[in-house]
């Protein structure tokens, strides 16, 4: 590399740095300009002015660029590689899957950089990772490993070749763990003891189920390196580690903010902090822990708001959303709910406009979200308002809410009680009973508004359950009726599969003809899925016995052992076959996707979503199915 004069380095220094940030684009490219300008032949900031166009979505120029500037560089390595990086862009478009040709054309160009510098590290692992990215993780291997002989202590280089490990199905897990423990050791043969390395190397060590060496790796860094960034992670994957085990328990709630909290307040109050983000994150998790806990102050919960706010500003839907609906529920501190909607509504406006000028993404599907998410912003100030008691101003932003999008259940709810404050009782109960239709995750807040609503309207609760029972039924018959109509009208052929089981048995679709088929797909992964997964089990079931009708599932995580154990655990026996590419091939980007397949073979429904009534709706299909092939 060629030395820089000191003048030119915050140029490319700032440049770098905002090509990072999406809103910072138009500043990033203005910057790389102007420091090429000062060293129009540095490799550095050929690569770099090359790296931003990608990066803004301009790989074409990318490619033009580099060619122009290839003669220049002495060793155009590095540049080759960042236009085979610019050709893959263009291969992936607006989808999650490469085309074929743009692959080709980019290893090509991969290669070329390799026949350029046949040192050159970037040119190997960016072959490699084009490679594991397009499910290739055989042919991915041997470049990794060849980069690793030219870069043996270099973490991320090391961090590829543990991910390629990982989808290599044709090795055994303990083939794997042999491998894996040994480059580990070639990484902590180098000179020096990098605590950054050290929590790397715990990290894969819980990859692989290797608690005590985890621990180990974990425990030196708190100890020898305990104000570094790598200490403050660590503790931060810890915290991780312990929610999820709680909520894979099922302790939530008291439960798990009693384990929780006060790990994460010991965590904030840190005299140092080097990670913003972890930060960050621990501000969210005390905030999820205290929103709906009665035992929590106002004041405990707008320092939560305020870490967030603070360190988390990149998370629109929470910070400026959630967060500011979370006080106006509780009816605290109103004017800070107010100020992060007004911020939120500010920040999105500013980046909608610089995603306009870059033509950056799907500018269809991008007006699409830029809908929901301003009616969700709508709403939460509408919400903000009413709890301030700003009636009118109130309703003028709930109703352009209700407008914008699709009504969601808090905005409903919302409606409701602007309707109750109003004393237009009749309209309020027809939102919450509105609300009250639409599937959520968590509690529905229309629940509460409907039956303190029927309590001011008869003097108490009796004869609630009836009511609420008659409604249900309403409900479902119109759920049943939508559901049944959108059976498709021009359905297609179920493509066929042979996969395994996770006990190593194969299962084929021939072997199902003339069988109504219900095939879920999911993963780990997927908070959705697993939500879904005990109505899973019991439509199972529900439908073991019978012979006309075939429930199973197929998994697309990559390391069956786990999915295995997560069975084991829960007692779960449906059907769970292991996904071979053809998830890939299906065009499922969705989880999770259900198909309902009638006895002709055809995809008679087809669902993409997850199904808070789902055994009740899947039953629904299934029975039409039967009807109409018996």
């Amino acid at each position: 590399m060629r030395s820089w004069a000191p003048r030119h380095l915050p140029w490319f220094a700032l440049a770098g740095t905002l090509r990072f940030i999406q809103e910072r684009y138009p500043e990033s490219l203005k910057l790389s300009r102007k420091a090429l300008a000062m060293a129009p032949n540095h490799p550095d900031f050929l690569w770099l002015r090359a790296t931003i166009l990608i990066r803004v979505g301009r790989p074409g120029e990318a490619m033009d660029f580099v060619e122009q500037v290839v003669p220049k560089a002495p060793n155009p390595a590095n540049l080759l590689t960042v236009r085979g990086d610019a050709i893959l862009a263009l291969g992936y478009g607006d989808g999650d899957d490469v085309d074929p040709f743009y692959l080709d054309a980019a290893l090509q160009e991969y290669q070329r950089a390799r026949r350029a510098d046949s040192r050159c590290v970037m040119a190997y692992t960016s072959a490699a990772s084009a490679l594991y990215f397009a499910h290739k993780p055989r042919e991915s291997l041997p470049l990794m490993e060849q980069a690793v002989e030219i870069a043996p202590c270099s973490l991320g280089v090391h961090q590829k070749l543990w991910r390629t490990f990982g989808l290599l199905s044709e090795m055994t897990e303990k083939q794997k763990q042999a491998r894996l423990e040994a480059d580990i050791q070639t990484l902590l043969d180098c000179p020096g003891d990098d605590p950054t390395v050290l929590r790397a190397v715990a990290g894969q060590y819980g990859r692989m189920k290797l608690a005590a060496k985890q621990a180990q790796y974990q425990d030196r860094v708190l100890r020898d390196y305990p104000d570094s960034l790598a200490a403050e992670l660590v503790l931060m994957d810890r915290i991780r580690a312990l929610a999820e085990e709680e909520a894979q328990e099922g302790r939530n709630g008291p439960q798990a903010a009693a384990a929780l909290r006060p790990l994460l307040q010991d965590f904030i109050n840190r005299p140092r902090h080097r990670a913003p983000s972890a930060l960050g994150e621990a501000y969210m998790s005390l905030f999820f822990l205290m929103k709906d806990d009665p035992t929590a102050t106002g004041d405990e919960l707008l320092q939560a708001v305020n870490g967030m706010a603070e360190h988390m500003k990149w998370n629109y839907p929470i910070v400026y959303v959630q967060v500011p609906n979370a006080l106006s529920d509780r009816g605290v501190h109103l004017d800070r709910a107010e100020e992060l909607v007004l911020e939120g509504i500010s920040k999105s406006q500013e980046r909608r406009r610089v995603s306009r000028r870059l033509h950056v993404g799907d500018h269809a599907a991008q007006r699409k979200w830029d809908r929901v998410h301003k009616a969700e912003q709508l709403d939460a100030l509408g919400w903000a308002h009413l709890q301030q008691g700003r009636i009118e101003e109130a309703k003028r932003e709930l109703v352009r809410a209700s407008r914008l999008a699709p009504p969601t259940p808090d905005n409903l709810f919302h409606l409701g009680r602007l309707f109750e404050t109003a004393g237009d009782l009749e309209r309020a109960q027809e939102c919450y009973a509105k609300g009250l239709k639409i599937q959520t995750l968590e509690e529905n807040p229309s629940e509460k508004g409907l039956k303190e609503l029927y309590i001011k309207l008869k003097g108490s609760d009796a004869g609630y359950e009836k009511f609420r029972a008659q409604l249900e039924e309403t409900s479902a018959e119109e759920r049943k009726a939508r559901i049944l109509a959108e059976r498709l009208k021009n359905p297609e052929p179920l493509s066929s599969f042979d996969l395994k089981t996770l006990e190593g048995k194969s299962v084929s679709s021939a072997a199902m003809s003339g069988k109504i088929v219900v095939v879920n797909f999911w993963g780990l992964w997927c908070g959705w899925c697993l939500k879904e997964m005990p109505d899973i089990q019991k439509l199972h079931e529900k439908y073991r016995n019978d012979p006309k009708v075939v429930v199973l599932t197929i998994d697309n995580d990559t390391d069956p052992e786990k999915v295995r154990d997560w069975m084991k655990q829960r007692n779960y026996d449906f059907p769970v076959l292991l996904d071979d590419g053809y998830v890939k091939r299906m065009g499922i980007e969705a989880f999770p996707t259900t198909w309902f397949v009638d006895v002709r073979g055809n995809k008679a429904f087809v669902l993409v979503d997850w199904s808070k009534w789902l055994l009740e709706e899947y039953s629904w299909r299934i029975e039409a199915l039967k009807n109409e092939g018996s």
